[in-house]
């Protein structure tokens, strides 16, 4: 009262300006969404709903995830998690929904988005992505993790044909500070962790994971694995069937995880091309027929694998 009993006359047209400012109605957010909002998932939402669980990989997930919760490790433990290994092995699909399944929401940060033409554009990105994040735990009331896929390809990466530039610098700065004050976190305040994937880590700098910073993970899916994998896939009925995923498994080992999908979907498609050589097929009794079990014939299997086994890039100059 003694504030405003004290205004001088010359004053009072300012003060009449600021009250008219006061009464008008607050500027409505924009109706633009963000650009990042179709990249976060919430626990339920599963890349691969009916994918196997890796338990070694979903354990170290679930390890990395917990120590971030924990108040007497608040700043303290590894923010980054790297998951590393082989093309087609289910790391990122895994680092995903093994955080929804441990009740996270998931940011993913594709590679690609690490990137412009301009310097400093891609900081400005991350920055951006990762303030984005942060009001969404807060506006949500949940915890999230950022899953960046193929970091190795992103703008961090240098090898002896790309080399440095001044944008993978800055970007590497940020994330080497962003693990050393464990900023943005949580609306709880506990950390939000980042887990990288990626096939090839050797031209990231050394001391962006080093000790302290990240904790580091090699993805190897087992025969047992694979095996599920495809009787999964496949569901053979019979123990002949059986026998003939098993050994067909046991033949092509070396083949990655996606492999088995990929020859799951080759079966598929000779059952397509069956329904258009009868003509144009009505959508609904195609689907049906989609819907009904491949019978397993060994010798179109075996001959299937062999072609998907030899697939692969080549050069026609």
């Amino acid at each position: 009262m003694c504030a405003v009993a004290n205004i001088s006359q010359e004053n009072r047209p300012m003060s009449h300006i600021a009250n008219l400012a006061q009464s008008l109605p607050p500027t409505p957010p924009s109706s633009v969404p963000s650009p990042f909002a179709s990249l976060i998932r919430t626990p339920g939402d599963y890349l691969c709903p009916d994918g196997v669980i890796f338990d070694e990989l979903e354990r170290a997930i679930r390890r990395h995830l917990f120590k971030q919760v924990l108040p007497s490790l608040k700043g303290r433990t590894e923010r980054y998690l790297i998951i590393q290994g082989a093309r087609g092995t289910g790391k990122t699909v895994t680092a995903t929904d093994a955080s929804l399944r441990y009740g996270f929401a998931v940011a993913l940060l594709p590679a690609s988005m690490l990137a412009s033409e301009h310097e400093g554009g891609a900081t400005a990105v991350l920055r951006d992505f990762m303030a984005f994040a942060a009001e969404a735990s807060r506006t949500r009331r949940q915890r999230i993790v950022i899953v960046a896929d193929d970091f190795d390809l992103s703008i961090s990466a240098a090898d002896e044909q790309t080399g440095k530039t001044i944008n993978s610098l800055l970007v590497t700065h940020l994330l080497q500070q962003m693990a050393d004050t464990h900023e943005p976190r949580n609306f709880d305040d506990s950390g939000m962790p980042i887990i990288f994937t990626g096939n090839n880590f050797t031209t990231v700098r050394s001391s962006l994971f080093r000790e302290g910073r990240a904790a580091w993970h090699t993805h190897r899916p087992t025969l047992d694995d694979k095996l599920l994998i495809a009787f999964q896939l496949f569901n053979p009925r019979t123990f002949d069937d059986r026998r003939i995923i098993e050994r067909l498994v046991r033949s092509y080992r070396e083949e990655s995880v996606a492999f088995w999908r990929a020859l799951h979907n080759d079966l598929l498609t000779e059952k397509l091309d069956d329904l258009i050589a009868r003509g144009l097929p009505d959508v609904a009794a195609a689907e049906a027929e989609f819907r009904r079990p491949v019978p397993l014939d060994p010798q179109k299997l075996w001959l299937l694998a062999r072609a998907r086994s030899r697939t692969g890039p080549a050069s026609f100059l």
